[in-house]
C-alpha cells in the first residue's frame, strides 16, 4: 500500500548558469519574475514537499542533494512486450529544459518531438513526420505522466542499491544522458554467441545481418548493468531499423572512441570532464559505412546535426552522476552541435530542446500505478500555472486526463486520493534560474475548460499533510 510521506525539511534549490541558446535572432525569453525557489509560493502538500526534496539540487558538488525521481510518459511500449521501457531521471542538478518526452496528446500526433519542421532536418526529407500543430509542435502543451519516488525506485533497483546510489563508484544501472531509443533501437551484445541481438535481426561479429523474428533487441532483456550482474536491458549500440545495420557513431580522440566496448558503454576516459566527450563527438565524427548522408559535424561548424543525430551517438553510463555531467555538457554546447531544424527553433517556439534522458527500467513495475507517488501534469517552460496555458492547450490537457481516466490510471474523487490508481495528482513547473532550467512540484486549484474535471488543492499545515486530487463533481470536500 502506498503511504504518503511527511517532509519536515525545507526545499532548497540553488542557482547555476549555462550558456543561452540562440539561433540567429532567437534567444531565451526573460525568466519569470516568480521566486520559484520559495516553497511557499505555490500550495504544497506532504507529497509535493517530499518530491521536491527528492529532486533538490546539491549546493556543494554534483548529485549530493536529493537522490532523484523517475518520470514516465505513456508511449507505444506501454501495451507491448518489452521487458524494459524508457523512464527519465529527474534531479535539479540537471539543467536542461523539457525534461519529459512530449508524447501522449489525445489527437495522436501532438506529441511528436520532431515538430515543428519544414519537412527537412537539414539532411533528410521529413515528409513522413506529421505535425498536428505545425507552428509550435508539442512544446506549449502540458504533459500528463507518472512520477515514481523512493519506494518505487527501491522496488526497481533494490533497497541496498538505492540507498547507496550517490556513493562514488556506484555502477549498477544503465543511464543514457539523452534520447536514445533504448527500448526499440538498441542491440544487445551477446559475446558468447559472437553477435548482436538486434530488433528483428541477428548481426554476427563477422558476416552480414540476417532477419530473425526471435531477435528483439536490448529492450527485451532485464534491466541493470550487464557487467554487474544485471541483464543489460536497453544497453547496447544503436541500430538503424531501415538499413538493418548498427549505426552507432564513432569519434576518436587519439585512440579513445566515444564508446568503450561492443556494448556501446560510454568511455570512462572522459569521466573527469565529460565536456571532452562532447568536443570529441563534434570535432571527430565518423559515421558507419552506408551512412554517408549523415555528413554533420566532423569539425565543420557549418554542418551542425539534427536533434536525432545525437540518438545514434549517445552511449550509456552506469550511474546518475556521470549521466548528469554529460547531459549538462551536451546542453552547455548545444549551440555548437544542434542545427535547430527538427524541431525548429523560432520566436514562436524558442526552446524545443530534447532535454530528457533515458533510463531503461522494468516495464512490469514502472507501469503499475501502485508504485507511482502520483500522476503529474508537467507544464511547459515558463508557464507557472495551468490557468496560463492557452485555450487549446487547456482543452488538450482535459482530453489527456480523460484518456488516463478511461485507462483507469486516474480514478477521480476525494475518496480515492489515498489509492493507487487513484485521484492524487500534482503539477510541475519548469522555471528558468539564471540560464539553467529547474523543476518544482506544486498543487493548485484548476477547472478544466469544458467542465469535465476540477483539481483541488488542500495545502499542508503543521499537523496535516494536505492533498491534491482530481474530481469530476462540483460538491464540496469533507475533510
Amino acid at each position: 500500500m502506498f503511504k504518503h510521506k511527511v517532509l519536515s525539511s525545507a526545499l532548497a534549490i540553488s542557482v547555476g548558469v549555462s550558456d543561452a541558446f540562440s539561433f540567429g535572432n532567437v534567444s531565451d525569453p526573460s525568466p519569470s519574475n516568480v521566486n520559484a525557489s520559495d516553497p511557499n509560493h505555490f500550495d504544497q502538500t506532504s507529497v509535493t514537499n517530499s518530491l521536491n526534496a527528492q529532486i533538490a539540487r546539491s549546493a556543494h558538488g554534483v548529485y549530493k542533494g536529493g537522490k532523484g525521481v523517475l518520470v514516465r510518459t505513456p508511449d507505444f511500449f506501454s501495451g507491448g512486450g518489452n521487458v524494459v521501457v524508457p523512464a527519465t531521471f529527474w534531479v535539479n542538478d540537471i539543467r536542461t529544459p523539457n525534461q519529459l518526452y512530449p508524447a501522449g496528446h489525445s489527437t495522436g500526433g501532438g506529441g511528436n518531438p520532431w515538430c515543428p519542421h519544414g519537412n527537412t532536418d537539414g539532411y533528410y526529407d521529413l515528409g513522413w513526420s506529421k505535425c498536428d500543430f505545425p507552428t509550435t509542435g508539442p512544446w506549449k502543451y502540458a504533459v500528463v505522466a507518472a512520477v515514481i519516488g523512493d519506494d518505487g525506485i527501491k522496488e526497481l533497483m533494490g533497497t541496498q542499491a538505492y540507498n547507496t546510489i550517490q556513493d562514488a563508484g556506484w555502477d549498477h544501472g544503465v543511464f543514457y544522458p539523452y534520447d536514445a531509443n533504448s527500448g526499440d533501437k538498441r542491440c544487445r551484445n551477446l559475446a558468447s554467441s559472437s553477435g548482436f541481438d538486434c530488433p528483428g535481426y541477428w548481426v554476427p561479429y563477422q558476416g552480414n545481418p540476417s532477419p530473425d523474428s526471435n531477435q528483439k533487441g536490448a529492450g527485451f532483456f532485464k534491466m541493470g548493468n550487464p557487467y554487474k550482474g544485471g541483464g543489460g536491458g536497453g544497453a547496447g549500440c544503436h541500430f538503424d531499423t531501415n538499413s538493418h545495420a548498427i549505426d552507432q557513431t564513432d569519434a576518436y580522440q587519439g585512440k579513445e572512441n566515444l564508446v568503450a566496448n561492443a556494448d556501446c558503454q560510454c568511455n570512462s576516459f572522459f569521466q573527469n570532464d565529460w565536456s571532452k566527450w562532447v568536443d570529441n563527438w563534434i570535432s571527430n565524427t565518423q559515421e558507419k559505412p552506408g551512412f554517408s548522408q549523415r555528413s554533420w559535424l566532423a569539425g565543420n561548424p557549418q554542418k551542425r546535426a539534427p536533434a536525432w543525430g545525437l540518438d545514434t551517438a549517445i552511449c550509456w553510463m552506469t550511474n546518475p552522476r556521470d549521466m548528469i555531467n554529460l547531459q549538462n555538457a551536451l546542453w552547455d554546447s548545444h549551440t555548437r552541435w544542434l542545427n535547430g531544424m527538427a524541431p525548429q527553433f523560432s520566436n514562436d517556439n524558442p526552446m524545443p530542446y530534447w532535454g530528457w534522458n533515458e533510463v531503461p527500467v522494468t516495464k512490469d513495475i514502472i507501469d503499475k500505478p501502485q508504485w507511482w507517488d502520483a500522476v503529474m501534469i508537467k507544464l511547459p517552460p515558463w508557464i507557472d500555472s495551468a490557468s496560463k496555458l492557452g485555450g487549446t492547450e487547456q482543452k488538450e490537457l482535459e482530453a489527456d486526463l480523460k484518456t488516463w481516466e478511461n485507462q483507469r490510471k486516474i480514478v477521480p474523487g476525494s475518496n480515492n486520493a489515498g489509492n493507487r490508481p487513484g485521484s492524487y495528482i500534482v503539477f510541475v513547473r519548469e522555471y528558468q534560474s539564471g540560464k539553467d532550467y529547474q523543476r518544482q512540484f506544486f498543487c493548485e486549484n484548476w477547472s478544466s475548460p469544458r467542465g469535465w474535471y476540477k483539481i483541488h488543492s488542500m495545502p499542508a499545515t503543521n499537523t496535516q499533510g494536505g492533498a491534491c486530487y482530481i474530481d469530476k463533481s462540483q460538491s464540496s470536500v469533507v475533510v
